[in-house]
């Protein structure tokens, strides 16, 4: 599909901006973490543009990938918290 690149590649670009400003801030964070976090996110969500996925996608309801996603982030400051 034909997209100016502003469109197709700025999320990309402002995640990365944000990566830099907040995921490397200070002495005691896991940097290694927020890059994956990153990567993973980023291998999510080419993999969700995929045409072949949004059938998929398209059944699923929106409150169960909201949950899912608050779910996750629970999750992660949970592991971050204890450990």
């Amino acid at each position: 599909m034909p997209q100016r690149w502003v469109r197709r590649w700025g999320p990309l670009i402002a995640g990365v901006i944000l990566l830099g400003w907040t995921g490397s801030a200070g002495e005691g964070t896991d940097l290694v973490a927020h890059v994956a976090g990153f990567a993973v996110g980023a291998l999510l969500g080419a993999t969700v543009a995929v045409p072949r996925f949004q059938g998929l996608l398209e059944r699923v309801p929106q409150w169960l990938t909201g949950a899912a996603a608050l779910a996750s982030v629970a999750i992660a400051w949970r592991c971050a918290l204890v450990s």
